[in-house]
């Protein structure tokens, strides 16, 4: 998926969240899945963008589309958000960015926002890490998040190669979201011990665009050997986690991970 990343910038919020990613790829369903436990966010990877659809290619994991309703509803049901991701590093959809122009961006958004209504989704996570940057797309995904939130008044994420020397990609699409960007995610999928410069960087950076630190989370390894470790340095930092990944193939250690994390944040 990603190489390494930051996770989530949650602008308004108070206190840290936890969540996963859930790939779509790692087992289809025939029937509900069940509902990963202590966390507060599910974002489910991957779709690509799609101009009529909004989110086209994201339900793989799922044998239709009542099965995909349904799951959102029980994670709901558990108080627990859902996003869906577009884009990514590495998979079939890096290039879905190459789609917008400065003619379709309200397009885009309007698609995007009701792909959110009909599945009663919580929001975007947009995974922006193309392989060739260039300033003129970044400001097109900057311009879109901020007509999605302007649209549909839900929360918005951009994933970001965890290296400080991304900085610079990072705030073109900043700078146009104009404070429409409620997280900034940041996989780290190295040790704590070579991840905390980069982390704190990412915090000071986000806070200069006016976002609290609360909204950063460190977007971990599930299979991370200094899991425990890592999800305390976080939480004593008052950032947020997530895990890559959650596999329905895999539920009870998918939820002993998430145990782990959980557990630093509620003792």
């Amino acid at each position: 998926m990603k190489s390494l990343l930051l996770c989530l910038c949650f602008v308004s919020s108070l206190f840290a969240v936890n969540g996963v990613w859930y790939p779509t790829w790692r087992t289809v369903q025939t029937e509900v899945p069940p509902v990963p436990e202590h966390i507060d966010l599910v974002n489910v990877f991957v779709g690509e963008l799609s101009e009529t659809t909004g989110v086209s290619g994201l339900q793989s994991a799922f044998a239709d589309d009542e099965l995909f309703t349904s799951f959102i509803k029980a994670c709901h049901g558990k108080n627990i958000a859902v996003m869906v991701s577009v884009g990514g590093h590495g998979g079939l959809y890096d290039n879905t960015w190459d789609q917008l122009t400065s003619s379709n961006i309200s397009n885009y958004a309007l698609a995007l926002a009701n792909y959110c209504k009909k599945y009663k989704l919580d929001g975007i996570d947009f995974d922006w890490e193309p392989d060739t940057y260039t300033e003129d797309q970044g400001q097109l995904v900057g311009q879109l998040i901020k007509a999605f939130k302007a649209t549909s008044s839900l929360k918005t994420s951009l994933c970001t190669n965890s290296a400080t020397s991304w900085q610079e990609q990072a705030g073109w699409v900043f700078k146009e979201a104009d404070s429409s960007i409620d997280y900034l995610n940041i996989m780290a999928y190295y040790p704590l011990s070579l991840m905390q410069p980069y982390i704190k960087s990412w915090e000071t950076w986000v806070q200069g665009y006016g976002m609290s630190k609360t909204g950063v989370v460190a977007g971990m390894l599930s299979s991370a050997t200094d899991l425990g470790d890592f999800a305390a340095w976080d939480f004593d930092q008052g950032i947020s986690t997530g895990l890559w990944f959650w596999d329905a193939g895999e539920i009870d250690s998918s939820n002993a991970a998430t145990e782990v994390v959980w557990k630093a944040y509620h003792q």
